[in-house]
């Protein structure tokens, strides 16, 4: 659970993977994108990128590999 009015930054842990982030509730924006309550995104073209909380939210993050070899 984060916090209303706060940023976060979330760092990639293995290089090369994605990011799936799913909102449970609340509202927040990535990359300038605002996302509401259920809403999900791919991030994969950053290392680093800052979620900015705007009320308190649940936010679901899990890195996915991206190449397959």
């Amino acid at each position: 659970m984060f916090d209303s009015n706060t940023n976060s930054t979330y760092k990639v842990r293995i290089p090369k993977n994605g990011v799936y982030l799913f909102l449970i509730e609340g509202e927040i924006e990535v990359n300038n994108q605002i996302l509401k309550a259920r809403d999900a995104m791919g991030v994969t073209d950053f290392d680093v990128f800052d979620i900015k909380i705007i009320p308190k939210s649940k936010i679901l993050l899990v890195e996915v590999p991206m190449n397959q070899t």
